[in-house]
């Protein structure tokens, strides 16, 4: 069996497509979830590739780290990192940072690997150190998130990261994915720390109800970014995890990364949610009482949600087997100078301007992001001015822009003007194209504006002392232009150069993206160029498989890890790739897992995904329909389940299986159902199940049956690929309409039991 994913296909019968057309879906690892989305169908991915898992392909979301000096990672603090004491390394450890959510809780729930976002062709591989903005409060790496402080050190530590990130850059494209930020502590306005923030993650707020809104089609710009105090604090190994001057102490483990899984999924647009089970719980939980954190679970409208925001990430990968496909996403960000006049208002400072482009629907997104809110009473106006073929001898000439009422500019050769002005927080835009033929102004059909809030909600540890509510809080504005591309003709690896001037009517105070610079700033978009690996099978525990690596650097040291565990060590080709002998311990158990191939002492690293068969075959297939789980225990050997589907047409369960043992070696299938997944009843009285396998009818042994489940043993062949179990009723709840949004709501997980796994309350 060469697949390192399993294979899923949804039911679609001649009745769904006759009324539904064409049926999209998308792509989760471990949950194929289709709730009833609310956001534009066409960003749902569907592999064609045979052997991918579930029939759907992982994505990869880079993660572009920053450790703000003072705090231990920066000061590689040695054992902060657990099972790997010697840890001390502050690439190693924010690596970690993303590898064990990704590990436990991203790959089994929702089929997203992060992965680090240090690109092959850079010559610096190592994540940055930034330094603290302002050291008068708490201590050397801490960052003031208190009342009236309007988050200025923390929109600066953020500023810093990013330009960090394009000084990394030989070609200077900068950051890529989501943007990390590792951080000592947050203390209040008086250097406190008892305010119990473990982190922040930000969202786009929606204007009407003030929470969190998904990002609504692959078109929307992504800029999310996270903060978040440093694990030091978080795990067992550390002798003193009282955070420093108070008496306050952090009473949980959070072996998991619980911290930054939240804050991702902040930043991929999930509202906090008040089930002590959910990730997105704002408090963290320990629900077993063992004093670790163990708040994982997602439901499926909120894996709809990540999939679609991770599908607009720039630099994001589609993992086939074997093969990488590139986002449809690429942007860069020009950081500016802010603060620059201490009388000017924070929404006439430009923090930095960012420039997307959506390959898929060619469109370019302009967003200038502000230092801070615009007031109702505010009358602010914006402009972009873009240089999109970067000949500073065509386009506008300079009575042009006065004509428009442009402020003092010197910046020549403008193609495209856009100008946005804000009355009682209502944004009006109108945009200019300039070429041989004169200026013409565009209609709205071919550009439009949005006034939008950027928000972060905070993260908390368990604590009687919560003094800020668990809301999202508004931070500063963003005014986000989309223009059709045909317009721009804006392409990769193509220079264009960008203005960005911030107003306020009546004001002579004028803020510039480059200030100084009036003649504009320099864009490239370019699709970063990652290292990759693809194992070539499913593994057994106890043995190795066989993974392909390339894009690492040349003749370099390299070591494995599965999950967070060292495994591997080794060495790479003359060209920085090679075929790998990567050993899976016998006691991993079943299901998918997070593998990492990178070179030593930097940031570089390839990062797949291995499919692992537990030595004593046991498993959890997890049915979800909507926010409701159905746990199928089963056991097989030399064998998985790669794929469960329901089908209420036939009432049956439908198993697709694969051996992975020897050749007529035949086995048996022990599987529990859950009589509310499906059931055989005539009244009130038990019926048989009719079992096929590859559609012939097979003898089965019913073990036991209880009054919530039936456990059955059935024989298979070495060679058998299909079990269908036929009942009476699938999900009882369903009927003729129902069974049509099946096919739009029915969403299936399949995770192999494990201990952080199991010990989740569902």
């Amino acid at each position: 069996m060469a697949s390192i994913m399993l294979n899923f296909v949804l039911p679609q019968s001649a009745v769904i497509r006759s009324i539904a057309g064409s049926f999209y879906k998308f792509s989760p690892l471990i949950i194929l979830v289709f709730g009833l989305l609310t956001y534009n169908t066409s960003i749902i991915q569907q592999a064609n590739a045979v052997g991918t898992w579930n029939g759907y392909d992982t994505l990869l979301v880079p993660i572009s780290w920053c450790a703000v000096d003072g705090s231990p990672a920066a000061e590689n603090t040695p054992a902060p990192n657990p099972p790997n004491p010697d840890d001390a390394s502050t690439n190693a450890i924010l690596w970690r940072r993303h590898e064990r959510p990704t590990d436990h809780i991203y790959t089994p729930q929702a089929g997203i690997t992060f992965r680090s976002g240090i690109n092959t062709a850079w010559s610096t591989l190592s994540f940055p150190i930034i330094n603290d903005p302002d050291t008068t409060l708490g201590v050397q790496g801490d960052i003031n998130v208190g009342s009236g402080s309007d988050f200025l050190e923390l929109i600066t530590t953020l500023n810093s990261c990013e330009q960090a990130w394009q000084n990394l850059s030989a070609s200077g494209t900068g950051v890529v994915g989501i943007v990390a930020l590792d951080v000592n502590l947050f203390t209040d306005g008086s250097g406190n720390y008892h305010n119990n923030i473990l982190g922040y993650g930000t969202c786009s707020i929606d204007h009407n109800t003030g929470a969190c809104s998904a990002n609504p089609s692959p078109s929307s710009d992504y800029d999310g970014w996270i903060a978040v105090v440093d694990n030091h604090y978080l795990l067992q190994s550390v002798a003193n995890r009282n955070f420093p001057g108070t008496v306050n102490h952090f009473p949980l483990t959070d072996s998991m990364d619980i911290t930054v899984a939240n804050t991702l999924g902040r930043a991929l647009g999930l509202d906090a949610r008040s089930d002590p089970n959910a990730l997105m719980n704002p408090v963290m939980q320990d629900n077993d009482n063992d004093n670790r954190a163990d708040n994982i679970a997602l439901n499926g409208a909120e894996v709809s949600i990540i999939r679609a925001g991770s599908l607009i990430v720039p630099g994001r990968e589609i993992d086939p087997p074997n093969e990488i496909l590139s986002g449809d996403t690429v942007a860069m960000r020009i950081i500016d100078k802010i603060n620059e006049n201490k009388e000017s208002s924070h929404y006439t400072d430009i923090s930095s301007v960012r420039i997307t482009l959506d390959i898929k629907n060619n469109k370019i997104s302009v967003n200038q992001n502000l230092l801070g809110l615009i007031p109702k009473e505010g009358n602010p106006e914006y402009w972009a001015l873009i240089d999109t073929d970067n000949n500073k001898s065509t386009g506008a000439k300079f009575e042009s822009l006065k004509e428009l009422g442009i402020p003092s500019t010197k910046f020549k050769g403008a193609d495209l003007i856009i100008r946005s002005d804000v009355h009682e927080q209502k944004i009006i835009s109108s945009a200019w194209q300039f070429s041989e033929n004169g200026i013409a102004e565009l209609s709205d059909n071919v550009f439009r504006s949005d006034f939008r809030t950027v928000g972060i909600q905070p993260y908390y540890a368990p604590s009687n002392t919560i003094r800020s509510n668990t809301f999202v809080v508004p931070v500063y504005n963003t005014i986000s232009t989309t223009i059709d591309n045909k317009l721009t003709q804006i392409n990769l690896d193509k220079p264009f150069t960008v203005q960005s001037i911030a107003s306020e009517k009546g004001s002579k105070f004028v803020d510039k993206l480059g200030d100084g610079e009036d003649s504009g700033s320099k864009f490239i978009l370019a699709n970063p160029s990652f290292p990759h690996c693809f194992p070539q099978d499913d593994v057994n525990a106890g043995h190795s498989v066989k993974i392909k690596i390339e894009g690492l650097s040349p003749n370099s040291k390299i070591h494995g890890l599965l999950g967070p565990d060292p495994v591997f060590n080794g060495k790479t080709d003359s060209i920085g790739g090679g075929t790998i002998d990567f050993p899976i311990p016998k006691e991993t158990t079943g299901g998918l897992h997070l593998v990492t191939v990178g070179v030593d002492d930097t940031a570089l690293t390839a990062d797949c995904v291995a499919n692992v068969i537990a030595a004593d075959g046991k498993g959890i297939a997890r049915v979800l329909y909507e926010d409701i789980i159905f746990n199928v225990p089963y056991q097989l050997l030399n064998g998985n389940i790669q794929m469960i589907r329901i089908d209420p047409n036939s009432t049956s369960v439908d198993i697709s299986v694969a051996n992975t043992g020897a050749v007529d070696n035949d086995g048996e299938l022990r599987i529990s159902l859950p009589r509310e997944l499906v059931d055989a009843k005539h009244g009130s009285n038990d019926e048989k199940f009719m079992i096929f396998v590859d559609g012939q009818e097979s003898p089965f042994t019913e073990i036991e049956k209880t009054s919530t489940e039936r456990t059955l043993s059935i024989p298979i062949h070495f060679d058998a690929k299909k079990i269908q179990i036929i009942g009476t009723r699938v999900i009882p709840e369903f009927g003729t309409v129902a069974a049509i949004v099946l096919a739009a709501s029915l969403g299936i997980i399949i995770i192999a039991s494990r201990r952080t796994l199991l010990s989740m309350p569902y």
